[in-house]
């Protein structure tokens, strides 16, 4: 995560070795006060510099994870089954998804959702591609595929397909630009189309669109970079139920969602996700900037949606600095997932919030999912479908655990091991579950010569 300058929360001591490798990367002059913390955490503070000299909400949504994914290397075989979980050790059939059209640095795979037989994925293409991607699964299985249908806005759409989510019949796909953008499926079945309905919040530059879920007739909308009460970069979120007549284009949103000790450059809307009447936001820089993170659960009041701040606050039992716990979140039912990528000293974890018989309040996690053995950044994504939960880590591997009979307990065993793509794809860098289905998107992927056009793979998970 990149912190804003002016807070005084780096030890600007030592360095310039940091910003020297940043500085070939993106071909800009930085300074040279970086604190070299370990390979992600010093890809965290090289970016730390951009943001230092002209403070882009946009850096946070796309150059901190591109960057801290290009100080990462590892190497994997295509797929490994860990052992021991008593529950569930299912076989896997694997496949990947492509598009024609691609180019160098598309980034596409930069985002996975999944619904019943439908997957979306979206590109991190500054300037080029501008599309988000359908796949439906064939009458004979999923198998290598090209998309079914290709969405695009009718406008300048900037940044379009850098968040997408799906529910039933309707896509929403965001953009940098502040807008949401609404695809509904017509009768016919998914064709490549413009959209349906816009969404707007009528506010310039605070990044509304950079992050979008759906469940239902209910979409939630980020705006990491929402000023509130004076407070730039506190970030927001905001609702929009779905009208009687249907989606229409529209600035008027059902409620707008804070946090109720958000402060300066917190990034509240940096992920999100809903399930029914419950939604879940991340913010991943909460407490100064520092980074240990928070995520907070809003409940629909009886009377329906309107302005609030959260119904409760969810926290890890044990947290430090740059931690950036809520920096992905995820929820079905009665459950919430929050990625904290950089806890436990780099190896990441999932932490696993079951709501109480007497609702949601604030509380610790009710277990703590961590790798099997060491890990880079587990929980940078992370996905929850039925009893299921994945998370990913950027040493191009997803991990999948399932509940057991009595209920979420810490572990570090999970019941599968995913991983595909080439060395340094960054596989797992965006990653979806569902029907018994893990999407991941694998953006450096190289492609007929293309560097960095990306991939995203499909995994079916078959119970024995």
């Amino acid at each position: 995560m990149p912190w804003p300058r002016g807070q005084g929360v780096f030890a600007f001591d030592q360095i310039a070795a940091t910003c020297t490798a940043l500085e070939s990367l993106t071909f800009l002059a930085l300074p040279t006060n970086v604190e070299p913390l370990g390979p992600p955490r010093r890809a965290k503070r090289a970016v730390a510099c951009l943001t230092y000299l002209f403070q882009p909400v946009e850096a946070l949504m796309r150059m901190t994870r591109v960057l801290s994914a290009l100080l990462l290397f590892s190497a994997f075989s295509l797929y490994s089954s860990a052992s021991g979980q008593p529950t569930r050790t299912p076989s896997v059939q694997s496949w990947q998804f492509g598009a024609t059209g691609l180019e160098e640095n598309s980034y596409f795979g930069w985002t996975t959702a999944i619904s019943g037989n439908t997957v979306v994925v979206g590109v991190g293409d500054a300037g080029g591609t501008q599309r988000a991607y359908v796949y439906e699964k064939p009458a004979s299985g999923w198998s290598n595929m090209l998309p079914t249908a290709e969405l695009s806005a009718s406008d300048d759409g900037t940044d379009f397909g850098v968040a997408v989510a799906i529910s039933g019949d309707t896509i929403v796909v965001g953009s940098y630009g502040g807008k949401a953008y609404i695809f509904v499926k017509p009768p016919g079945g998914w064709t490549s189309m413009t959209e349906t309905a816009q969404l707007s919040n009528s506010v310039t530059g605070d990044y509304f669109g950079g992050t979008v879920a759906i469940d239902g007739g209910t979409i939630i909308v980020g705006a990491a970079g929402a000023t509130i009460n004076g407070e730039a970069v506190q970030g927001a979120a905001f609702v929009f139920v779905k009208p009687a007549g249907g989606w229409a284009t529209s600035s008027a949103f059902d409620a707008e969602l804070t946090a109720s000790d958000g402060t300066y450059g917190d990034y509240f809307g940096y992920s999100l996700g809903v399930s029914g009447n419950t939604v879940a936001v991340g913010q991943p820089a909460h407490q100064y900037q520092t980074g240990p993170g928070a995520a907070y659960v809003f409940v629909e009041p009886s009377t329906g949606w309107a302005n609030m701040t959260q119904t409760a606050e969810l926290t890890p039992s044990v947290s430090g600095p740059y931690d950036e716990f809520g920096a992905a979140v995820a929820i079905r039912g009665n459950t919430i997932v929050a990625g904290s990528p950089q806890a436990n000293n780099d190896e990441g974890g999932a932490y696993v919030f079951v709501e109480p018989a007497t609702g949601w309040a604030n509380a610790t996690e009710t277990a703590l999912l961590t790798a099997p053995g060491s890990a880079v950044d587990l929980g940078f994504s992370v996905g929850i479908s039925g009893k299921d939960i994945a998370a990913s880590a950027l040493d191009n591997l997803v991990y999948v655990y399932a509940e057991p009979a009595t209920g979420w307990q810490s572990t570090s065993t999970a019941a599968a091991t995913l991983t595909g793509g080439q060395r340094n794809s960054d596989f797992g860098y965006s990653m979806a579950i569902g029907s018994g289905v893990v999407v991941a998107g694998a953006i450096f992927q190289t492609v007929d010569g293309n560097t960095y056009q990306g991939a995203a793979f499909g995994f079916e998970l078959t119970p024995p």
